[in-house]
């Protein structure tokens, strides 16, 4: 990637500043993240759940998503045809719901498939959430385990080759093959993700300063 000038002027940065208090006025101009201290901003955690259902939210969730009139009006139809059967004034079943007893046979399957599918969903996010990253401790000075679902905002994770990537990362750093010739080339395989087969090369950015023509990279 083509390098980039480090230093910006101060007509950009108050034209973005102008920017940002258009489009939020009432919040703050830049949300701020503290490197492995308490942050200021509040952030979401690194809680993986993919599952639909708990033990007291199925019955609820799993009965609306079944009679919605726009995803199964099928089974809404024949629940009003039960209803309907056990009204003596035109019912022809002599009272008794008889399309219930199909419907209820139906829903039970369906049922059935939501919790053996909503269970692999549980493993998986158990999985995923107590897998160990190598995180920085400040205090110690040393990278510690920790699990995913620990993973904040701010903590500086050592990803190490092979390794799948416990959160959105910026690169900070890589091993060099030959220190004296770096490259700060980063290879990261995208397929689990469904961007395609082919690894992706996002490569670290070489920046210059204008003032004193010193080189970091970033």
């Amino acid at each position: 990637m083509d390098s980039l000038p480090m230093s910006i002027d101060s007509e950009h940065i108050d034209r973005n500043k102008k920017k940002l208090k258009l489009c939020n006025p009432n919040e703050h101009e830049y949300r701020i993240v503290n490197i492995n201290k308490p942050q200021i901003f509040s952030f979401r955690s690194n809680f993986v759940k993919t599952s639909k259902y708990s033990l007291i939210t199925f019955f609820p969730i799993f009965l609306f998503e079944e009679f919605h009139y726009k995803k199964k009006i099928a089974n809404l139809y024949f629940l009003f045809i039960s209803s309907m059967q056990c009204i003596p004034l035109i019912t022809n079943t002599n009272g008794l719901p008889t399309t219930l007893i199909p419907l209820t046979f139906v829903v039970l399957v369906s049922a059935i498939f939501s919790i053996l599918e909503d269970i692999q969903r549980h493993h998986a996010d158990n999985e995923a959430n107590s897998r160990k990253i190598l995180v920085y401790n400040s205090e110690r000075r040393c990278f510690e385990d920790t699990q995913w679902n620990s993973l904040q905002v701010g903590d500086i994770v050592k990803v190490l080759n092979r390794e799948q990537i416990p959160a959105d990362l910026c690169i900070l750093g890589v091993n060099e093959q030959d220190p004296e010739n770096p490259t700060g080339v980063c290879y990261v395989e995208t397929k689990k993700l469904g961007w395609g087969d082919k690894p992706q090369t996002p490569t670290m950015r070489t920046v210059y300063n204008r003032k004193s023509q010193r080189r970091r990279r970033c």
